[in-house]
């Protein structure tokens, strides 16, 4: 990716703060980097609170961004609607 490209897709994420975090790490970090630290984080919490703490936890982020995922859709539908 270009430093322009860079450039644009930061002022993107800053005006949706949403994605503000996922999408800078996206950008700066290769995909291997991103696992690596995904797993230090997993076992960070295996350390921290057992096995069951650790599915415990990636249950919670499942429905945290399904809650996420339904808010963004209907605000999605009302906005499509407002433009019509």
């Amino acid at each position: 990716m270009s430093y322009g490209e860079h450039r644009q897709n930061i002022k993107k994420y800053f005006k949706e703060p949403f994605y503000n975090l996922s999408g800078i790490f996206a950008d700066y970090l290769p995909v291997p980097v991103r696992w690596l630290i995904g797993l230090a984080i997993a076992g960070l919490i295996l350390v921290f609170t057992g096995f069951w703490g650790l599915v415990k936890f990636i249950l919670g982020l499942f429905w945290i961004s399904a809650v996420f995922l339904i808010v963004a859709l209907i605000y999605q539908i009302i906005k499509n609607k407002k433009k019509k």
